[in-house]
């Protein structure tokens, strides 16, 4: 009966030994892993969806300015060099683009963040 309770008593500090491995060197780095995964394509989602915001206003500014709202004007800055021009819109429909292009941006926070 000693031999038996010795060798029960082994096992079951063997069980837990592997146990509390188990949970050091194999369940919690995995878990760390998966949380630092979640939180870079959070990271990226969000940078795809400010860069899609961003696409959007540009797109919309620019057909607003096709349709003659805006005004092309002849300005050059670094680079660009010798005719580019930029289209200049009235204060209030630059007002509505920047109101949409916030609203979308803080919509990507919301859900991103």
């Amino acid at each position: 009966m000693n031999k038996t309770l010795s060798i029960s008593i082994s096992l079951a500090v063997l069980i837990i030994a592997i146990a509390i491995f188990y949970y050091f060197s194999i369940f919690l780095p995995n878990t760390k892993n998966q949380e630092l995964l979640t939180e870079q394509e959070k990271q990226e989602s969000l940078n795809n969806c400010l860069e899609e915001a961003q696409t959007s206003f540009e797109l919309t500014w620019d057909s607003t300015c096709s349709n003659g709202i805006g005004d092309w004007i002849n300005i050059c800055q670094g680079e660009q060099g010798e005719g580019c021009s930029e289209c200049i819109l009235p204060d209030d429909e630059s007002e509505k683009l920047n109101l949409i292009l916030q609203t979308n941006k803080d919509n990507c926070y919301k859900q991103y963040k």
